[in-house]
């Protein structure tokens, strides 16, 4: 199939349904997710899979944006306004 299939949940539970269901190659959570948030559901991605992800923030201090996940790479990149 050419070109990106993309599946929204709106929160970190259905995210986590979906992410079991669909087995995607990449997934961009954002950090302040309802039920459970995005540092949540990286963390339990991670004891099933090394799928990816991206988070986003708008935190804006740098120690709630780079909370500890254990094994994980972090690039930060400020994309707001000064």
């Amino acid at each position: 199939m050419i070109g990106y299939s993309v599946v929204t949940a709106s929160d970190g539970e259905e995210a986590l349904s979906a992410f079991r269901l669909l087995t995607p190659d990449l997934i961009v959570l954002d950090v302040m997710m309802p039920k459970l948030d995005g540092y949540g559901v990286c963390q339990e991605l991670r004891k099933e899979s090394d799928v990816p992800i991206i988070m986003l923030t708008a935190l804006g201090d740098v120690a709630d944006r780079i909370k500890p996940i254990r094994n994980s790479q972090f690039a930060i990149r400020n994309c707001g306004r000064n």
